[in-house]
């Protein structure tokens, strides 16, 4: 990130933050690699940072604890105002804004689960094909599109309506729309539609459909 440093200097020039570290000094160079870390893990652009810079001019950090939760709290402020004005046009925008969804963790896939199911995540179900009878695979458990930023923009950026048609929308799945569960039926307790994730569910349809 070569343009942390600079921007760590003109934080404190214009802002004059009480307790700043003294440039040089292990606490600075600890601070600065706090910063560091953040930025990278939540995909800080220098634009970010820029309009961050001219918000915090406004009501800044009074204590060292503050100056970074600050400066992020700002960030995700900035997110969430783009995404609302429909400004959410990258993938890493939309990412940032998903983290720690209830539903997806932030991977915008929400793991959805068939009224029937029992646990198994892959079963086998009689159909006829052509007027012959066959047995198949059947998923008990799918991903949908969630309804965080992601999911959101992962969903808008689908072209082909057989795959938008057979991928299910969790907006639709919440209000009672679809024929998908957002909550593991063979369990009681809140949050229990999330205990299986979609790698684990592809990988078990996937041998499924190897064995026959």
């Amino acid at each position: 990130m070569e343009w942390l440093d600079g921007y760590l200097k003109k934080f404190y020039r214009r802002l004059k933050p009480p307790e700043w570290p003294e440039p040089g000094t292990d606490e600075y160079a600890d601070y600065r690699d706090d910063w560091a870390y953040a930025l990278r893990g939540h995909n800080v652009t220098e634009e970010e940072a820029d309009e961050v810079l001219m918000r915090l001019r406004q009501d800044p950090p009074q204590w060292l604890r503050e100056h970074l939760p600050k400066f992020m709290a700002s960030v995700e402020a900035i997110r969430r105002e783009r995404l609302a004005k429909g400004q959410a046009d990258d993938r890493d925008t939309a990412q940032a804004a998903s983290r720690g969804c209830p539903y997806c963790a932030g991977s915008g896939q929400a793991i959805v689960f068939d009224r029937d199911y029992d646990g198994r995540h892959v079963v086998e179900r009689e159909c006829h094909v052509h007027g012959e009878a066959k047995v198949i695979p059947y998923a008990m458990t799918v991903s949908a599109h969630c309804v965080c930023a992601l999911g959101r923009w992962m969903r808008g950026r689908i072209r082909d309506l057989d795959v938008l048609a057979r991928t299910p929308d969790f907006a639709d799945v919440l209000a009672g729309r679809s024929r998908w569960l957002a909550q593991d039926p063979t369990r009681e307790e809140e949050g229990a539609g999330r205990a299986v994730s979609p790698r684990r569910a592809a990988a078990e349809l996937g041998e499924a459909m190897r064995a026959r």
